[in-house]
């Protein structure tokens, strides 16, 4: 048990491997249902998983992402791109990455929904861009950017 709580590490185990992995409650149910083992509740997996798992995940990758930075020297050059979770005019998010050319490493990422820029999907790339850069931008030097060929990013120079 945690101390001070009701809370057993093996549940915490449990539910931060099926996060990472990623496996659902669902699957996650069916095989303990399978084998004869209890499990906890949805509700209990789902609070665990944000009082506990989540902001262990987050303080990790903030700590990794500050060494990253901190072990940069500047400027750097940095090539960005964008991924859409579906093709055509449909998407609905963007997730814009920013990674270091020199050590290939993901500086950051940025994602954008269409509801933040009217519900034009065509335009959630560039705003990912600009989103990813003020962020880099506030950390370290930029020496060059290397990016593709989206019509509004080229008419931004």
């Amino acid at each position: 048990m945690i101390p001070g709580t009701k809370t057993y590490t093996g549940n915490i185990a449990i539910v931060a491997a099926s996060q990472i992995a990623p496996v659902s409650f669902a699957d996650l149910s069916s095989m303990f249902t399978a084998l004869s083992m209890p499990l906890m509740t949805k509700c209990r997996f789902l609070g665990l998983s944000k009082f506990y798992v989540w902001p262990t995940v987050e303080d990790a990758y903030h700590h990794q992402k500050s060494d990253l930075v901190g072990n940069i020297s500047s400027p750097i050059n940095l090539s960005v791109d964008g991924n859409f979770d579906s093709s055509g005019y449909s998407a609905e998010l963007c997730a814009v990455a920013g990674i270091e050319e020199e050590t290939h490493q993901v500086l950051d990422v940025a994602v954008v929904h269409k509801s933040e820029v009217g519900n034009i999907s065509g335009n959630i790339e560039f705003a990912g861009v600009k989103k990813l850069l003020s962020s880099i931008e506030s950390q370290v030097n930029i020496g060059g950017i290397t990016i593709d060929k989206h019509p509004q990013i080229r008419k931004a120079k």
